[in-house]
């Protein structure tokens, strides 16, 4: 049980971190939450997107991506049409605010922040129709 205490700790204060006054510790929180995969830093790591710094922003962005490769309910209700610019899916408001985050950061200002939003989205995409394509083990 303490190592579990510890491990909540320690994703709290990764969390919290996003927030630093310095922009080195928010980059290296964003880049280690999205290492830990846990969907409970995407509000974090939305907000991270919107930071004043492009590093920030970019490790938020893979940071999102990550997160949203290893969804398994992450699933497309609305194939997306040529005049939207967000997709629905069918899973909790804030994986598809963290979806739509990432596309919104497809207008960085930064090539570096563009590139990782476009890469990450990417990402998540592939592997969910890897794990719709491949049935199921028996």
């Amino acid at each position: 049980m303490e190592d579990s205490t510890a491990a909540l700790s320690a994703f709290d204060a990764l969390v919290k971190a996003t927030q630093h006054s310095s922009w080195r510790v928010r980059h290296e929180a964003c880049f280690a939450l999205g290492k830990l995969k846990k969907s409970q830093a995407l509000p974090s790591l939305v907000k991270s997107l919107k930071d004043t710094v492009e590093l920030v922003r970019k490790s938020s962005a893979f940071a999102i991506g990550e997160i949203l490769k290893h969804q398994s309910t992450l699933t497309v209700v609305e194939p997306l049409q040529p005049e939207q610019t967000s997709l629905t899916f069918n899973d909790s408001l804030s994986v598809e605010t963290a979806f739509n985050a990432l596309l919104n950061s497809l207008s960085d200002n930064y090539y570096s922040v563009r590139y990782t939003a476009q890469d990450a989205i990417t990402k998540a995409l592939q592997e969910q129709a890897a794990v719709r394509i491949m049935p199921a083990s028996q």
